[in-house]
């Protein structure tokens, strides 16, 4: 696949990943080598049928038609209700933050902006960590989990 079929998203420089395939992966939870094959023989064909639409195609366009393509609407919904739902419990920070980062994917609403995601971060987190976090002060969803992180 040459790079002139992928929308300019995809292969804008300095993003990250840099192949299309890991771009796809990154694009929902993947962890089926089958749908993962079909994900990307998938975009094979969207690339050779779409050359038109695809050479405009933003990437946030692009994980919206993959998301509608791969991802079952009831699926999504169930994956938006674990996010609103999501709290730390017996999970370590980071795995805390996995699973954030993987729900959140479906529930981008929630965290439309930086200070809504570091809100909807902190309220997950044992109550005894979010208290040290919250007198921290951090403002980015970054500087959050590394104050989450120190609480270890």
């Amino acid at each position: 696949m040459d790079e002139e079929s992928l929308p300019q998203d995809v292969t804008a420089e300095g993003s990250a990943p840099e192949t299309v395939r890991e771009r796809i992966i990154e694009a929902v939870v993947i962890e089926d080598e089958e749908v993962e094959y079909n994900a990307l023989f998938w975009w094979e064909v969207e690339s050779l049928v779409r050359t038109d639409v695809l050479q405009t195609l933003s990437w946030a366009e692009f994980v919206n038609r993959f998301k509608d393509q791969f991802c079952p609407k009831t699926a999504a919904r169930q994956m938006k209700e674990d996010f609103l739902k999501l709290e730390q419990g017996n999970r370590t920070v980071w795995e805390y933050t996995e699973k954030f980062i993987e729900y959140s994917r479906f529930a981008e609403h929630y965290i439309s902006s930086e200070s809504r995601k570091v809100e909807m971060y902190i309220w997950g987190l044992k109550p005894w960590i979010r208290e040290f976090v919250i007198a921290m002060n951090p403002t980015t969803f970054s500087l959050i989990v590394d104050a989450a992180e120190v609480t270890k």
